[in-house]
């Protein structure tokens, strides 16, 4: 339990950016 949660916050903490990204990409590819 103690590893897991400092990996889930680094996992949520990535997906965060990698969403964001996605995001900003989407948005460029369609304008």
């Amino acid at each position: 339990m103690t590893f897991f949660l400092p990996f889930s916050t680094v996992a949520r903490l990535r997906f965060g950016s990698a969403s964001r990204i996605h995001i900003f990409a989407l948005y460029r590819w369609n304008y």
